[in-house]
């Protein structure tokens, strides 16, 4: 979104374009943020899976790294904005975060809904509880997608890395960019 804002009114009234600007902006910021927050929330959901189910400990800490690594991406897109080193350059790639961001946004919906399935009351052990829901939520990923949840983290992770070091270095190139969508 440009940070181009219209002159004043002249009898010094807020101009509306000015405002619908500023708090289209601000919605974008609060949004990145946002989802970053959420990408922590489910590290930490994540977390609890540790001890009751130790054999996938390998998938679960990946899981965890990535969400973490995302979490720090969007907030360095976001401190980038906010820089007026990358003002402009960011109109470039503003397309490209906001596509990811909402994409992050519906697989973490999904991610959520599917560790409400530790809220249910169940006679079945604590161990057996995570690790159905563990298979639930590799079942619908791979159904959905044909790899897990895990991988699809790391797409986004390597996605946003790039537009991160195209909008920073300059050095990511639209093919690097397009080889890492799926």
């Amino acid at each position: 979104m440009a940070r181009v804002t219209p002159p004043p009114d002249p009898i010094g009234r807020t101009n509306s374009r000015q405002l619908f600007l500023h708090c289209a902006y601000h919605e974008e910021e609060m949004a990145l943020i946002a989802v970053a927050e959420k990408a922590q929330d489910i590290a930490a959901g994540f977390n609890t899976f540790l001890d009751p189910v130790p054999e996938i400990s390998t998938e679960i800490t990946g899981l965890i790294s990535e969400c973490y690594a995302i979490s720090s991406a969007l907030r360095e897109l976001n401190t980038a904005k906010e820089d007026p080193r990358y003002v402009y350059e960011y109109d470039y790639v503003a397309r490209d975060v906001n596509t990811a961001r909402q994409s992050l946004e519906y697989t973490f919906h999904d991610v959520f809904r599917l560790l409400g399935g530790l809220g249910r009351p169940s006679y079945i052990s604590q161990r057996t509880a995570y690790y159905q829901v563990w298979r639930e939520i590799d079942d619908h990923f791979y159904h959905e997608s044909n790899f897990s949840l895990c991988k699809r983290l790391e797409y986004y992770r390597l996605y946003l890395a790039e537009i991160s070091c195209n909008l920073i270095d300059g050095s990511a190139s639209a093919f690097q960019i397009q080889s890492i969508e799926y």
